[in-house]
């Protein structure tokens, strides 16, 4: 072997070890982004569960306000910017209780 042809397999041979070390931290890279993406949409997913659940709230408390004429509940809604109006039923025996379109 001449020394030139040790010297280019030497730099190829490092060159190739560099190469791995990068690859190797580009994929612990990636492995961190991807549990933070997974993290995130986990938050996004219960975030729309509980947006489901609160809607109901705001509505259950808007009904509640309206069929009792409570104003301490109409205020607290009022508060968060929970607007409501009542809209009466054409049938009043069909219903008792009146329907209530919330905005949030």
């Amino acid at each position: 072997m001449r020394v030139w042809q040790f010297w280019v397999i030497n730099l190829l041979a490092f060159a190739s070890v560099g190469l791995g070390l990068a690859n190797i931290q580009a994929e612990l890279s990636q492995q961190d982004e991807r549990a933070e993406i997974g993290r995130r949409q986990q938050f996004i997913n219960e975030t729309v569960q509980i947006e489901r659940v609160n809607s109901e709230v705001i509505k259950a408390l808007a009904r509640a306000a309206v069929s009792a004429d409570d104003v301490d509940i109409a205020g607290l809604l009022g508060e968060v910017g929970v607007t409501y109006a009542v809209e009466e039923s054409p049938e009043p025996a069909a219903s008792s209780a009146a329907s209530v379109p919330v905005k949030e």
